[in-house]
């Protein structure tokens, strides 16, 4: 365990120990802040995009993964609305991505309350599609920061000094046991061996609110061509659904993006713990290899090249590569065993075409190499766009 751990580190400090890196990082503004150029205290805003995946011995599949749609209103000077609501797999899963009020204090602390993003790695709040370079978002993505996460709450937000920023929220915990009795597809599962941690999230849709969640986000921006950030979070997840039980989930990450002449290089590295999982396991019925894990973690690393200078104006092309490597039972109570599947390393190759900067036609590979023998390969194709 101690040398999957340090590998992750190692490989994220190489990251950061490149050469001078001097073109600027075209950074997002913060999350649910829309523009407001033609002077309207109301703007619309919103993303998309469409996935065909072939797995290799599989069953083909297209999917409309998701349409959203958002709207932000300007009260007055200081306080302001925000919201996104997410039309998933074609209408059939519809949710509130999130929706809050912003009370803009001062530069360096502003109120932020309602349905939040969960300040956790750089996926979580900027997410849309052509922001990243593969057509799936990377699978530390999905089960370890359960992407997109936005859980009820309130908290601060602002830059205190020029090139740091911050977030910082008391909010609804996740729920690790899971209702089987909901209608909807996020909250029912609870936290699994495979899933990690994403069946867990509520959504701020009827969350069960006995247990919460502190969680924060610390970002450097001033140095040209870097953005680097870490995030931490804490809290109960048993929703007191498990008398004398105290699951609690501790989560951090530390990422990082650099941007030099035509490169373009990403990095993170999570790690989350789970306390009293073998009451956890017993309340779910889990036996054997379907232990949750105790501990978890996930890294990844993506190098792409823009070729822009090559293309007509305004347009660019990216090939890129990313390796990562999760598992999410990377230690289990005593009595319970691993189950290898879920200890992969998964490599991603393919190239984005950007005919606008807001619009992203993808293709991508990639081989999912399993520690207990198996591999599983996967051809993508999808499109993407923001407005």
């Amino acid at each position: 365990m101690r040398s999957k751990w340090i590998s992750g580190i190692f490989l994220f400090v190489l990251v950061l120990v490149q050469p001078v890196w001097g073109k600027e990082l075209e950074l997002e503004a913060e999350p649910g802040i829309a523009e407001r150029e033609n002077g309207q205290p109301t703007s619309v805003y919103g993303y998309g995009e469409m996935h065909f995946n072939s797995p290799k011995g599989g069953t083909n599949q297209t999917d409309f993964h998701r349409l959203v749609i958002g709207i932000s209103h300007q009260f007055n000077s200081w306080i302001s609305f925000h919201s996104e609501v997410d039309l998933e797999h074609g209408f059939a899963e519809p949710y509130l991505e999130y929706a809050h009020l912003d009370l803009e204090l001062s530069p360096a602390l502003n109120i932020r309350v309602g349905s939040v993003l969960v300040p956790m790695g750089f996926t979580n709040e900027y997410h849309e599609p052509p922001v990243f370079f593969s057509v799936e978002r990377a699978s530390v993505d999905n089960r370890i920061i359960p992407t997109t996460w936005p859980e009820g709450g309130a908290g601060f937000f602002g830059n205190p000094i020029p090139g740091v920023r911050y977030r910082v929220y008391l909010i609804s915990g996740l729920d690790a046991v899971g209702d089987e009795d909901r209608a909807e597809q996020f909250c029912k599962d609870g936290f699994t061996a495979g899933s990690g941690l994403r069946g867990g999230r509520c959504k701020a849709a009827e969350s069960s609110s006995e247990d919460y969640a502190v969680a924060g986000r610390l970002e450097y921006t001033s140095f040209p061509g870097l953005q680097f950030g870490i995030s931490g979070y804490r809290g109960g997840a048993d929703q007191g659904k498990i008398p004398g039980a105290d699951v609690t989930v501790t989560m951090w990450d530390v990422d990082a993006q650099l941007r030099y002449a035509g490169f373009d290089l990403q990095g993170i590295y999570v790690r989350a713990t789970i306390d009293d999982v073998a009451a956890l396991n017993a309340a779910k019925g889990f036996t054997g290899s379907q232990s949750v894990g105790e501990e978890m973690f996930g890294w990844y690393v993506v190098l792409g090249y823009h070729l822009g200078g090559m293309m007509a104006e305004g347009q660019d092309l990216v090939p890129f590569v990313r390796y990562e490597q999760l598992d999410t039972q990377d230690k289990v109570p005593a009595g319970f065993t691993k189950n290898l599947a879920n200890e992969q390393k998964i490599i991603t190759t393919g190239v984005a075409y950007y005919p606008h900067e807001r619009v992203a036609l993808k293709g991508d590979y990639q081989i999912f190499d399993r520690e207990n023998g198996t591999t599983l390969r996967q051809f993508n194709l999808g499109v993407g766009w923001m407005f």
